[in-house]
């Protein structure tokens, strides 16, 4: 029987159809996608509807945030800003970095040169990973028998490389600094990079936060115009301060002066608003800028002060303590400046050098000194925030302080992620060939990832070994003397440590000393340590809360486990952690060893 064919919707009814598309970055936003693409395979109409690049517009616009300017032009030029083809370019390169992605959770192997890659690719592919994450984003979860898939062990390393992509920004600024072509705002809100905040993230921050300003300078009846007749500059900076102090910034309370949060951009431009001078300094100069204002910020001893230029030849400039702005705002050049650097022993003929107006590089070195201050404070920081942030301080004297010296110190402390990325992606190239900065950072770099790579083709087969392995990677256990808790991430047959740690740590004491297997172990704090297998004790029946507490403490926890096997009986319970495919190659004995240790259950 013959069917009658249904009419043909002319073209701009199916284009105003497509238009109807909602355009996000959530599942209804892929569906979009499919939509569109399953139109184009219909006929020619459904397909010339389908590739008008004024419909795909808000689909790139909202999927694509992120760019490298000068690729983003080129590809305008070559595709004149076709956005259908320019969303399929893009698309081209998600798929790319995917794929790379996918060879660095798998395996260890090759894994940083894959990452280096995805690092040179930059914000191109800062928007897939992004989502990526999002989607992979959770905890370690419980499992009774299946084995999980490794999408927390992708979140890992997902959240990881977009951390580098803003280290190798960061850094990259830093290096331009000597040509005067960046900002003391830019250049100090870029600390916040290390921690894998994207740069527009402050930027954002501190734009709305001076079109606030503006509006409450605006109802304040402060003119912003320098040729007003009424027109104050220090009036004007009394009111931002005020402004500041209303919108919950102001000076640290003494016990939380040396909180590391008070450091970084995105902790004191959200939560820990009550910080410490220079930030609020970095603070009230953006704004200031905002308006008009001339403000910078000055090296002065013990509290950055800023310094304000007066727009009328006949004034003379003055300063502004963001931190005592509460007592006192105005400090004039005249009179307060010389007495508070008498106080501080400072002879008339060294006062320039404190007092003048500076750029980012002062501030940034103030910032790595301030750092260390913090972390050899009594104030408690994690491991994680801890780490990142003495890999930061040693960046900014080394980069900006051009301390050499520092480099085997700072290497000694790097992963091997961050050798292969920023660090050799970024540092190096910064400085021109020749230069010992350069030379002997090429050479540790390449010292220690050369070592990586001899670890990483390494495969550990207990059944190789002539002494018997007793315990399995992701057991936990309780160190029998120091009663501690620990998991297993690694082990050797012996001893291989140094033999200065073997005589620190006493192991000839040890019943079997130092030809026994001994074991790397996360701790419950975060720390890592090197167990003797005399001192390995299973913990049966554990608590979920210890699984849990390893989870908040070891940062680095998804990078070897992808989730936890946990099996109950009525009397009784086994748990360990699940490998990692890197851990599953590393050790490929083990996963049955500990599926068989958790199911027997008595």
């Amino acid at each position: 029987m013959s069917t009658k064919q249904l009419p043909q919707l002319p073209l701009d009814c199916l284009i105003h159809i497509l238009s109807q598309l909602s355009a996000s970055r959530d599942a209804e936003g892929e569906s979009s996608i499919r939509t569109f693409a399953n139109c184009s395979l219909t006929n020619s109409l459904f397909r010339q509807a389908a590739t008008i690049s004024r419909l795909w517009e808000p689909h790139y616009k909202v999927r694509y945030r992120q760019c490298n300017v000068e690729n983003e032009e080129q590809r305008k030029d070559k595709l004149q800003e076709n956005f259908w083809l320019m969303y399929g370019e893009r698309r081209k390169l998600d798929r790319t970095a995917l794929g790379y992605l996918d060879k660095i959770v798998a395996d260890r192997v090759g894994r940083y040169e894959w990452a280096k890659e995805l690092c040179r690719m930059n914000f191109e592919i800062w928007d897939v990973l992004d989502l990526e994450a999002e989607a992979m984003k959770g905890t370690l979860q419980y499992y009774s028998d299946e084995k999980p898939k490794p999408s927390i062990t992708r979140y890992y390393w997902t959240r990881a490389i977009l951390r580098e992509i803003t280290r190798c920004y960061a850094v990259r600024l830093w290096a331009r600094i000597p040509e005067k072509e960046v900002s003391f705002v830019e250049g100090y809100s870029a600390l916040s990079c290390f921690f894998g905040k994207l740069p527009d993230e402050m930027k954002t921050i501190l734009d709305n936060l001076s079109a606030m300003a503006r509006d409450f300078l605006l109802a304040a009846g402060c003119p912003l115009e320098p040729f007003h007749n009424k027109y104050d500059t220090k009036a004007l900076c009394v009111k931002i301060c005020d402004f500041l102090r209303e919108s919950g910034f102001g000076p640290a309370e003494p016990l939380d002066f040396h909180d590391i949060h008070n450091q970084f951009p995105h902790c004191y431009l959200t939560s820990n608003r009550h910080t410490i001078p220079i930030s609020l300094v970095h603070v009230f100069v953006a704004v200031a800028r905002s308006v008009g204002i001339m403000a910078s910020p000055v090296d002065f001893p013990v509290r950055v002060l800023a310094h304000v230029t007066e727009p009328a030849d006949d004034k003379d400039d003055f300063y502004v303590d963001v931190f005592g702005s509460g007592q006192n705002a105005i400090l004039s050049i005249s009179e307060d400046i010389p007495r508070l650097l008498s106080r501080q022993g400072v002879a008339v003929n060294q006062m320039m050098d404190l007092i003048s107006p500076c750029g980012p590089a002062p501030m940034l070195l103030r910032a790595g000194r301030n750092i260390m201050a913090s972390l050899h404070s009594t104030q408690f920081s994690s491991a994680d925030i801890s780490h990142t942030s003495v890999i930061l301080a040693f960046i900014l004297h080394i980069q900006i302080g051009n301390r050499v010296d520092l480099i085997p110190q700072f290497i000694s402390g790097c992963e091997p992620l961050d050798c292969a990325t920023f660090v050799s992606e970024a540092m190096i190239p910064s400085h021109p060939e020749g230069l010992n900065y350069r030379n002997v950072l090429t050479s540790r770099i390449a010292e220690l990832l050369e070592q990586e790579e001899k670890e990483a083709s390494v495969i550990h087969y207990r059944s190789h070994e002539e002494l018997s392995i007793q315990h399995f990677v992701g057991l936990l256990f309780r160190h029998r003397r120091y009663h501690y808790v620990g998991c297993i991430f690694g082990w050797d047959p012996v001893c291989a440590a140094s033999e200065e740690w073997k005589r620190e740590m006493d192991v000839n004491t040890l019943l079997r000393g130092e030809n026994q297997p001994f074991y790397h172990c996360f701790c419950e704090d975060g720390s890592v340590r090197y167990v003797a297998e005399d001192n390995i004790q299973p913990v049966v029946n554990p608590a979920n809360e210890i699984f849990d507490s390893f989870q908040a403490s070891v940062k680095t926890l998804p990078k070897y486990f992808t989730g936890i096997h946990l099996r109950k009986s009525d009397n009784s319970s086994k748990g360990r952690f699940f490998l990692s495919p890197e851990l599953e190659k590393a050790y490929p004995e083990d996963d049955a060893i500990g599926r068989a240790w958790v199911e027997q259950i008595l």
